[in-house]
């Protein structure tokens, strides 16, 4: 397999431990981004009362756009690297499965994809291809 296919084997074979943790991750996400909510409806609602004219959903409107442009910038980077911290601590010693290989392979029709592209470039010149797809 190629460095692509064992990280997706190594995924797969580790999925129940990756499952459990994006749940939990996926619940504090929700929750943190619903209190980020709950603090900025305050000051929301003073700068939509600052605003002339009346628009009283506007509070509202703010405060959700914030809380969520809050949960895309800061707390889902967060919980990407949670999962990453997971995922290797994990793998750690661990070798992708035969097993599990033909499991996905048999699924997948992606994963064969990806491992002949690894195939070939690591049987290739050995470097990366550029964007054209060339191997430099």
């Amino acid at each position: 397999m190629g460095v692509g296919a064992d990280g997706a084997g190594l995924y797969a074979q580790n999925y129940p431990t990756m499952l459990k943790n994006a749940a939990w991750l996926t619940a504090i996400t929700y929750l943190l981004a619903f209190v980020v909510f709950l603090v900025m409806l305050a000051p929301a609602a003073l700068i939509v009362w600052l605003i002339p004219g009346g628009w009283a959903a506007g509070g509202f409107v703010f405060a959700l756009i914030f809380a969520w442009a809050v949960k895309a910038a800061l707390i889902e980077p967060f919980a990407i690297a949670c999962m990453m911290q997971v995922y290797f601590r994990a793998i750690t010693g661990q070798s992708p499965d035969p097993e599990w290989d033909a499991r996905i392979s048999g699924v997948s029709r992606k994963f064969v994809e990806l491992k002949e592209k690894a195939a070939q470039w690591m049987g290739g010149r050995g470097t990366a291809p550029d964007k054209g797809g060339a191997a430099t």
